[in-house]
């Protein structure tokens, strides 16, 4: 049996951040290939995912809060896993419904071309904001196109936001030098926007 690495609190805190990163980087890209927008299933990127939960297994965890929140990650990869090998499974059957919709595609008996062009359009929206660096100000996108699809509005370039935003925090604390600047998401009169607030 292979003996457990010890590891201190800081290094099993950020493995399991990183970690938690790929899984959720892991779900999305099967979902875009459920959906069709990939062609092959990301098989060699799950390999690289659980050969990091069982290196993190053999870790000796003293830290009990980490050790639920290892225990949380592991039974959400488990959940995952067996969503993924149930659907890869209807797929080679080739009972998977994406598969019967794309058939009455072929066939001329799509109904709804506008809701399939807006969940194309969703997914694509997803996987930039994916893109985006692990930061605040990608957090703060994240709630502002939220806001923007949930009031209909139209939707930014995450990119170029997270850049204008970067841009005007460095201004900010150069006009007032200030140490941090905050950004909240409002609404006014229906039109959504981002304001942000400098911090002593």
């Amino acid at each position: 049996m292979k003996p457990s690495t010890e590891l201190d609190s800081q290094q099993i805190k950020k493995r399991i951040e990183t970690l938690t990163r790929d899984l959720d980087s892991l779900r999305f890209t099967f979902e875009q290939y459920f959906l069709g927008l990939e062609r092959i299933p990301p098989l060699a990127k799950r390999q690289a995912v659980q050969r990091s939960f069982r290196d993190l297994a053999n870790a000796y965890i003293k830290n009990t809060a980490l050790k639920f929140k290892l225990k949380q990650l592991v039974a959400r990869h488990s959940s995952l896993s067996n969503y993924w090998n149930r659907i890869l499974r209807q797929i080679d059957e080739g009972t998977y419904k994406r598969d019967q919709f794309k058939l009455k595609l072929n066939i001329g008996h799509e109904k709804d071309p506008k809701q399939k062009s807006q969940a194309t359009a969703d997914a694509g929206l997803q996987q930039k904001l994916q893109q985006l660096p692990q930061d605040g100000i990608t957090e703060v996108v994240k709630k502002f196109v939220a806001a923007k699809q949930k009031g209909k509005e139209n939707l930014p370039d995450p990119a170029k936001l997270h850049e204008k935003l970067t841009k005007e925090v460095l201004k900010l604390k150069k006009k007032y030098a200030c140490k941090t600047v905050q950004f909240k998401v409002v609404n006014k009169d229906g039109k959504t926007s981002v304001k942000a607030i400098a911090k002593k």
